[in-house]
């Protein structure tokens, strides 16, 4: 196993440092820095072999300067849909992209009492077909109350919604890790 100097391979990989805490309010109690950034679950899993390093999820909300982190360790990357964002959001896959116009406008086409009403509609209902077409089949087009929210990747490495931010990567669980390093 390679010596880990945090600094050294953060800059050396392209990732970033950050601070984190044991403390769920983000206060700051038992320090550490870890290293977030990576593209991909494989780039971390590399870097953590290398050096004995834990996966795992951090977690901040707006506003706080510290990353929480616990002792859990995760084991691949973050599979975000509609569940994650709350009540009134919905997801769509490239594979919705045939069944749209019978699943989900035509069956509404009588709801509408009036042409602006169905207008605005159809007009909600093409700005989430064009987003389904021009996705790729790894991401997930996410809607709120029948409007167009967001697309996101379906697997990803880091993710924010609502105030709080979540990224995976890599943190040192041995004590003076450096020193005893040095001591050899």
């Amino acid at each position: 196993m390679k010596k880990f100097d945090i600094d050294e391979v953060a800059y050396e990989n392209g990732l970033d440092i950050i601070e984190t805490t044991t403390d769920r309010g983000g206060y700051p109690r038992n320090l550490k820095r870890a290293i977030i950034g990576f593209s991909t679950f494989d780039e971390a899993e590399a870097l953590a072999n290398e050096y004995g390093l834990r996966i795992t999820t951090f977690e901040k909300r707006d506003g706080w300067q510290l990353w929480v982190r616990d002792n859990g360790r995760t084991y691949s990357a973050m599979e975000i849909t509609s569940d994650n964002y709350g009540d009134n959001y919905y997801n769509y896959y490239a594979s919705d992209k045939d069944s749209f116009y019978e699943e989900e406008v035509k069956p509404r086409l009588g709801d509408y009492d009036d042409i602006e009403e169905l207008q605005s509609f159809l007009g909600d209902m093409r700005e989430i077909y064009e987003e389904i077409k021009a996705m790729d089949e790894n991401q997930v087009v996410i809607t709120c109350e029948g409007r167009y929210y967001e697309t996101i990747d379906a697997k990803s490495m880091s993710w924010n919604h609502d105030t709080k931010n979540y990224e995976i990567g890599v943190i040192c669980d041995r004590e003076d890790e450096d020193e005893e390093e040095d001591e050899e």
